[in-house]
């Protein structure tokens, strides 16, 4: 079964478990029992072969201005239009539903099988990974690596690293500098070629939708020392290129025409904010060992979650509504994001990529918050000639809370994350994603 060919109709049946042939409704979101939320029960250690951790729901929080909690109000029955025909056409934000569906019937045939299939290979064959994107896919996949890898992935060995490659990432408007840097890292000039598992990198160059000459100029520059490093074998070079294309692009033939035994071609959503949950996003999270399956059901999760939950407990509607009452009159308005978190700034990134919005636009204030970190928390000790005290003692978290707040007058939202690996990133990217749905629902009236 091609999932892609679905119509809309097709999906809409698909989501509601009411497409009989197609798949068995036990395996979509609507034939799921709610899962089981538990709190972790010990510290969890970091390290590139962590535990499987608990599956707890991400918590919402949004405050009116004057500091009142956010009540629905007169907007809870637009809220539950605006959702009931978002699910009614679900292709914009039903991704993570139907790439795990597949993935349960269809195992072997599944696009999910491919990217983890493809992924080992990768993972057996290099050491270095050079991504290639532009749009959403490049903050996407630099997001998931920097929440979900060790943070210092690149720079931990090889066999700390789990025998997972190095990630290095190149934007379409990459400058030279930055291009001839790479160069000097992967295909140092004047160093004898070797053959060593150490030595070799490949590339994964991502083409969206639309013609844009610079991600194949970038291709043809790395395909030459990428030659030299395997001796101008050109079988070889092709092993080494794994291109990720919308259909009827120039790299897909270009792919074709050098031999790629391993190539992805997707449709649409490469160039939406679903795009992270394309082979773009999933394949180099893969490679750099993050559970991409975890990541789909942390999705999976909220998207069932926005269409049970009652309005005033929904974060999806929740967000949109808050976003929709700051932006006011005007068609577009700004998002910032604050708090401890580190990574913080890329999501920022994906985010503004996603939707773009004028750089003057007033907007939400929103809060990134994680419960608690998978490693022990960190005590800030007392300053020198104080004496310790437990009671008093601050966690880091708890004192970078303290001068992290909102700025006053602006509406502001608090996400708080159990905590940040895979389950709970997937949650927060696709309250997003169904945020953005409804918001554009709410501005053509529902």
């Amino acid at each position: 079964m091609d999932l892609d060919a679905l119509d809309v109709e097709q999906r809409s049946r698909l989501w509601k478990g009411a497409a009989p042939g197609i798949v068995s409704a036990a395996s979509l979101p609507c034939g799921l029992s709610p899962p089981t939320f538990r709190a972790p029960e010990a510290i969890v250690p970091m390290s590139v072969l962590r535990p499987r951790l608990p599956e707890e729901p991400l918590a919402y929080e949004a405050a009116e201005e004057g500091g009142r909690a956010w009540e629905p109000g007169g907007m809870a029955t637009k809220l539950a239009v605006a959702r009931d025909r978002i699910l009614a056409r679900p292709e914009r934000v039903d991704l993570p539903s139907i790439m795990l569906a597949e993935y349960d019937t269809q195992r072997r045939e599944s696009r999910l099988f491919a990217i983890l299939t493809a992924a080992r290979q990768i993972r057996d064959s290099v050491d270095r990974l050079v991504i290639i994107a532009g749009g959403t896919i490049n903050p996407a996949t630099r997001l998931l690596a920097a929440t979900c890898c060790h943070p210092f992935h690149d720079q931990l060995p090889r066999g700390e690293r789990g025998g997972r490659p190095r990630l290095l990432w190149l934007d379409r408007l990459t400058d030279p500098d930055t291009l001839q840097g790479l160069l000097d890292l992967v295909a140092p000039a004047g160093l004898p070629r070797q053959d060593d598992l150490f030595e070799r990198w490949g590339v994964m160059p991502v083409e969206l939708p639309g013609h844009d000459p610079l991600p194949m100029a970038i291709l043809h520059i790395l395909l030459g020392p990428l030659a030299v490093s395997v001796g101008d074998d050109a079988r070889r070079v092709a092993e080494r290129v794994v291109p990720v294309a919308a259909a009827g692009g120039e790299l897909t033939a270009w792919a074709l025409h050098l031999g790629c035994p391993t190539q992805f071609v997707v449709g649409a959503d490469i160039a939406s904010p679903q795009g992270v949950f394309t082979a773009a996003g999933l394949l180099p999270a893969s490679v750099a060992g993050l559970d991409v399956v975890r990541l789909l059901k942390g999705a999976e999760a909220m998207l069932r979650r926005f269409a049970e939950a009652p309005v005033a407990e929904n974060p999806p509607l929740i967000d949109a509504a808050v976003a929709h009452q700051a932006a006011g009159e005007r068609a577009a308005h700004g998002r910032r994001f604050i708090g401890d978190q580190g990574w913080r700034s890329l999501f920022g990134q994906w985010h503004a990529a996603a939707w773009p919005s004028p750089l003057e636009a007033a907007g939400v204030v929103t809060r990134l918050i994680s419960s608690e970190p998978r490693r022990e928390r960190l005590v800030v000790p007392p300053p020198a000639g104080e004496p310790s005290s437990d009671s008093a003692a601050l966690t880091w978290g708890q004192l970078v809370a303290t001068v992290s707040q909102p700025v006053a007058g602006e509406a502001a939202a608090t996400i708080r994350l159990p905590r940040v690996d895979e389950h709970a990133i997937g949650q927060l990217l696709q309250l997003c994603i169904l945020s953005a749905a409804v918001e554009e629902r709410l501005r053509e009236g529902v």
